[in-house]
């Protein structure tokens, strides 16, 4: 049985402080020409509080955490995402985080190892039961928030965040944070709750761009599915990302419940009623994780048209992080064991631009 997605009740942060009246982050310094989105699975970032939520090893009364560990691990989480950033700035202009545990560690990044980057909004919906969450940490104030979640007991309970963003432009940013089901149980018997995921997400887009077809539309997160992921899977059966080439899609998925994907910025657009998002990742090579000797790009970008053209906010750049302190000599991510390391995925990094 299919399970429908619903809306349920947000919670935001209040981190809204005047200067979001007083001095928006465009004003006084003058209007960049670009835009940065940092998109990183921080791998079970946990605060040094105890709970009762969090996974066994991140509990303090055990011994194993410590407050001095946990300080670490907000410094290391800083230097991976600093490690994108050409321009020396202390911080991305939106930095979308996956698996943090609650609203205090955003506070403790925010005020602490990414003082200096200016971050005026947080937002975070809290999952009932889980001890990871996605949160954002953004220079521009949201202006709308919507947290997202599936009717299903597969899904693992997590939300998908929505924010529009006002950036300076005539149109604002749409935001999509998605943290969608692992494949721990395997790629084959997980694929349903991905493409029921994708399907939400795509019904949110199409009520978006309902109300405005250029629409400025950016989905990021860790989806646990690489862009590519039907051919990977031999083509068989559908799965939650479907490739485009040109006007055509997989006969084997005729309905369509994922999201259509094209790996060109020119091949955003609307296909059979259904919105076609751009996922720069084979342009620019790399990836975000890997499994043995295979690298995959479970974290992404995806971009609607709207992000596509030549008008207010267009794709400009993107990479996945490559600072050769992030993985070992054979090229895993370094993630967190115990005392040191970082996360078991890499940081990727957007630059949308401006239109002149």
């Amino acid at each position: 049985m299919r399970s429908a997605g619903r809306i349920v009740p947000l919670f935001v942060i209040p981190f809204l402080f005047c200067s979001f009246r007083c001095s928006l982050p465009w004003q006084g310094m003058g209007k960049s020409d670009f835009i940065s989105v940092v998109s990183y699975n921080v791998q079970n970032l946990c605060d040094a509080s105890d709970s009762g939520n969090e996974y066994p090893e991140f509990r303090v009364g055990s011994g194993s955490w410590t407050e001095a560990k946990y300080r670490k691990r907000l410094d290391n989480t800083a230097k991976a995402v600093r490690s994108l950033l050409q321009d020396g700035s202390a911080g991305p202009d939106i930095l979308c985080l996956v698996e943090a545990e609650n609203a205090a560690v955003l506070e403790e990044l925010r005020k602490g190892p990414f003082s200096a980057a200016g971050y005026l909004t947080a937002l975070m919906a809290p999952s009932d039961g889980s001890p990871i969450n996605c949160g954002i940490l953004s220079r521009f104030p949201a202006k709308r928030v919507r947290a997202h979640s599936l009717d299903c007991p597969d899904s693992g309970g997590r939300y998908m965040l929505e924010a529009s963003f006002e950036t300076g432009q005539e149109s604002e940013l749409t935001v999509f944070l998605c943290h969608w089901k692992s494949r721990r149980e395997g790629a084959g018997p997980t694929e349903e709750a991905r493409i029921q995921a994708a399907a939400l997400l795509k019904r949110r887009i199409l009520a978006l761009i309902e109300s405005d077809s250029a629409a400025e539309i950016l989905v990021c997160g860790d989806f646990n599915e690489s862009p590519d992921e039907y051919e990977r899977s031999g083509m068989k059966t559908e799965t939650a990302f479907m490739p485009v080439s040109g006007t055509s899609i997989p006969t084997s998925a005729p309905d369509c419940r994922g999201i259509l994907v094209s790996t060109s910025p020119e091949g955003a657009s609307f296909h059979m009623g259904n919105p076609v998002l751009f996922s720069p990742w084979e342009r620019a090579g790399g990836y975000s994780y890997a499994f043995g000797d295979s690298r995959e790009r479970l974290d992404g970008f995806l971009l609607s048209p709207g992000l596509c053209d030549t008008k207010g906010l267009g794709f400009a750049s993107f990479s996945a992080a490559t600072a050769g302190f992030l993985v070992s000599e054979t090229g895993q991510p370094l993630g967190w064991k115990g005392s040191s390391g970082y996360s078991d995925h890499l940081p990727i990094i957007l630059t949308l631009a401006r239109a002149k």
